[in-house]
């Protein structure tokens, strides 16, 4: 599996709530690993139904389910990609988004 961090910082270092908002929208329906004020670090797919200029949708794997989060607690964004070894050890050929 390889993981790409998306750089959320605006000025002086600080995620920027327009980043954050960009981001989980060019990532939708992808499996990430998020930071967030709240939740912690949490791992799971943005949903690609139920968000906003202020809120967006995530299914959380840990058992947690379906959140619903905001764009200014989001600390860090991890993008989680199969690789063809992935899909060859669990045997998951589908198309990754």
């Amino acid at each position: 599996m390889i993981i790409r961090p998306v750089r959320l910082e605006g000025t002086f270092g600080k995620p920027s709530e327009v980043k954050s908002e960009s981001a989980i929208r060019e990532n939708l329906g992808k499996e990430v690993i998020i930071y967030d004020e709240h939740q912690q670090w949490c791992h799971g797919r943005l949903l690609p139904t139920g968000y906003d200029n202020e809120v967006y949708r995530m299914k959380i794997f840990d058992g947690r389910g379906e959140r619903q989060l905001h764009y200014h607690d989001l600390q860090q964004l991890l993008v989680c990609t199969q690789t063809d070894a992935d899909r060859k050890e669990t045997g998951d050929f589908r198309k990754v988004l």
